[in-house]
């Protein structure tokens, strides 16, 4: 039971009107039942009422339907492995084996130490719901996604929320999420189902966005580069022909130049011949003949 109060009367007819008899969820067969409150007692000091003294110990509660746990009362379970106690008609009411309360304290929660298992990520981690597998999302490595490629494992819930994704489908998947006050399944309400949808849909939008800008930036990017190919490739042949231009030069330059050395020993050589011919002639030319000898000698006498 629980006591709500409304700011104004219309709210409060509102309220009523909108949740008077409707079930919880689809999985149980409870319905809310509200009343309106006539009047509210309080008790003060003044009226000789005591409070509790100090020996009085709080009774333990059932932790699925809060009420007392007395020891007398027939019907209270405690031969569960976690020796937490329960009502028969409580724990009969779990369909599955997990206790409610181990349920509730090992449910996974966004620790600051919590990484991916295959990265050091820290952030949209999730959680493999058969194996227990973290790893990141698709705004990381995808490690998450990875692990369902090579186990099959189809189902991964978002740390630190109830958002449940199915690998198979490629979609989500959490219609139904459990309470964290009882451990109990529950489906979400349409406001919740509108939200996530709506964002899906920006998500996709943006997902779209982003595919079609890349791919312009990547044809954009492969024209220039092609462009850049193209012009280097010119470039080169360009230097090639040049280089070749320039050996053919070289090489005629060179045949040249041994042509040249060529006749320039002949030459030599030749100079050297003619040098040697016209020093044989100068000698012959100084040597006195035989009248001018015979002059000499009677000039002597």
């Amino acid at each position: 039971m629980a006591l709500i109060k409304f700011r104004t009367p219309e709210d409060t007819g509102h309220f009523y009107d909108t949740y008077n008899g409707t079930s919880y969820n689809n999985l149980e067969q409870e319905a809310c039942q509200l009343m309106y409150v006539s009047h509210v007692e309080i008790t003060h000091p003044s009226t000789g009422v005591a409070f509790p003294t100090k020996d009085l110990r709080e009774l333990p509660s059932c932790p699925v339907c809060l009420e007392r746990l007395d020891e007398p009362v027939q019907g209270i379970l405690t031969t569960i492995l976690c020796n937490h106690t329960f009502h028969d008609g409580c724990i009969s009411q779990v369909e599955d084996t997990i206790c409610p309360v181990c349920r509730y304290v090992q449910s996974p929660e966004m620790l600051s130490d919590s990484q991916c298992a295959d990265c050091d990520i820290r952030e949209n981690l999730w959680i493999c719901l058969i194996c227990g597998h973290v790893g990141c999302g698709r705004y990381g490595q995808k490690h998450a996604q990875v692990h369902f490629e090579e186990t099959g494992h189809t189902f991964a819930l978002e740390l630190g929320k109830t958002l449940v994704w199915d690998y198979a489908d490629d979609a989500y998947v959490h219609r139904l999420a459990v309470n964290h006050e009882d451990g109990k399944l529950v489906q979400l309400g349409p406001n919740n189902e509108t939200g996530n949808k709506k964002l899906d849909i920006i998500s996709m939008e943006f997902s779209a966005i982003l595919t079609s800008q890349l791919e312009s930036q990547r044809a954009y990017f492969e024209s220039q580069l092609d462009l850049i190919t193209t012009q280097s490739n010119v470039r080169l042949e360009e230097m090639e022909s040049r280089v070749e231009s320039a050996l053919s030069a070289a090489q005629t330059a060179e045949k040249k130049l041994s042509e040249v050395i060529k006749e320039n020993l002949v030459i030599s050589r030749k100079l050297q011949q003619l040098t040697k011919d016209e020093l044989e002639t100068c000698e012959i030319s100084l040597q006195p003949s035989s009248s001018q000898k015979a002059s000499r000698r009677r000039r002597k006498r």
